[in-house]
């Protein structure tokens, strides 16, 4: 005699044990894989930094070449929209706002055909659109006027690279509260753009002092952008991610006759780090490679200019900077 079998229809279920396991487990892939994600994200954005500084150095020679010189990107200039000068005043320009206004005009429009937009101190007249210079009357461009100018058009993409400097992408603490455009980088950071003088005296200075006619007291100036990075005293400039931290950019370090009797110094010239982080203006835009082989003080592309991008900390003058000078 046979014995039917009986097959039972309930399930076995996780122990708590079990299920603890897997939540684990999975917790565990998890806390692997987010940082190596976010890792993945910040060298994505320095590589697409690294391309657009790339783009805008190729845009910088066709405007060059259109233009026959560089934009400027002395914080003294007169602005021409407004004809108001700039140290002062809320009309102030920096590098940041003047490398925009050449790639793309003051209005996303594109730089006038005569290049207006950008020239210091000139007296013009506009009759119909066109701008033309005047020996008399005349001291600025009003904004208007302006934007029926013939334009040359841009040199970038501007949708995708421009913002004014009070957008909340730029998450500013320190609004600068002018409302120009700036050109931001792939972590919504300013592109700050120093114009090297080949004819200065001196390779750097924190001032745009002048010993005569068209000739600054350093081939890169601090004052620039120093409403930007700060100057290392009196103002702190902007704290993009609300670190409370200065820009290490800010501070010029030793002056010209500290570096010339002491080349060493240029090392050891910043504050307290509590105060700042990354390397001070001087530090930062030397030729290390020039000063260690033969202790001398030398600018990085003292012909050109350069491009400094803060990278993810949003502090200039730090590590994860992307420039268009270093390797």
């Amino acid at each position: 005699m046979t014995t039917p079998r009986v097959f039972s229809s309930r399930r076995s279920a996780f122990t708590l044990v079990e299920l603890l396991t897997v939540i684990g487990i999975i917790s565990l892939l998890i806390g692997i894989l987010v940082p190596s994600l976010a890792r993945a994200r910040d060298i994505a954005k320095k590589a697409s930094t690294r391309a657009e500084l790339d783009a805008i150095s190729k845009s910088l020679s066709m405007f060059e070449n259109d233009y026959q010189s560089l934009p400027e990107s002395s914080s003294d200039r007169i602005d021409p929209i407004t004809g108001l000068p700039g140290a002062g005043s809320n009309n102030r320009l920096m590098g940041a706002h003047w490398l925009a206004r050449a790639m793309a005009g003051p209005d996303f429009q594109g730089v006038d055909i005569g290049g207006h937009f950008l020239k210091d101190r000139e007296k013009v007249s506009v009759v119909d659109g066109h701008i033309t210079s005047v020996t008399s009357g005349g001291s600025g461009i009003p904004f208007a006027t302006a934007a029926t100018a013939d334009r040359k058009g841009s040199y970038l993409e501007s949708a995708k690279v421009l913002a004014r400097d009070t957008d909340n992408r730029l998450q500013q603490i320190r609004s600068p509260g002018t409302g120009r455009l700036v050109i931001i980088d792939s972590f919504n950071w300013p592109i700050l753009y120093y114009k090297a003088n080949p004819r200065a005296r001196h390779s750097f200075s924190n001032t745009n002092s002048r010993f005569g006619p068209n000739e600054p007291l350093g081939i890169y100036n601090l004052s620039d952008n120093i409403e930007i990075t700060g100057d290392g005293s009196s103002g702190s400039g902007w704290d993009f991610a609300g670190s409370g931290v200065s820009h290490g950019l800010g501070y010029f370090g030793p002056d010209q006759s500290t570096i010339l009797s002491s080349p060493d110094s240029v090392h050891s010239d910043l504050p307290p780090a509590t105060t700042h982080r990354g390397k001070s203006f001087v530090d930062y835009l030397h030729e290390h490679r020039t000063h260690e082989t033969g202790n001398v003080i030398k600018p990085v592309k003292p012909e050109s200019f350069v491009l400094i991008s803060p990278g993810k900390d949003g502090i200039y003058g730090t590590d994860d900077d992307v420039n268009n000078f270093s390797d």
